[in-house]
């Protein structure tokens, strides 16, 4: 219910602008729909320090080819600086926004 509640928050949260993302659950989710938008090769994240490189690798990347959308979240990624928590979900996370699930 976690993840499917995280899912929502940042589809919503993609639509303003001024938004932020507020923990590793969303941040992990964004990182892994953002990657899979801008072709950025990782399969998974398995620790906050994984989540940290994929972060400067969207950060080494251009938004240009992204919609609106996807700029907003582009833009909080880079604006995001994690926290302390990682546990299963997180990674989950990850990968269910690679896969879009």
């Amino acid at each position: 219910m976690i993840e499917d509640l995280t899912v929502q928050a940042v589809k919503i949260k993609s639509g303003f602008p001024e938004a932020t993302l507020t923990g590793n659950y969303e941040c992990a989710y964004a990182a892994g729909h953002i990657c899979r938008e801008l072709g950025i090769d990782v399969a998974e994240v398995t620790s906050r320090d994984d989540l940290e490189t994929v972060l400067e690798k969207i950060r080494a990347a251009s938004d240009e080819s992204l919609s609106d959308a996807d700029k907003n979240l582009y833009r909080m990624l880079t604006d995001f600086e994690t926290g302390k928590t990682f546990d299963n979900q997180v990674a989950h996370l990850f990968v269910r926004g690679i896969n879009q699930i």
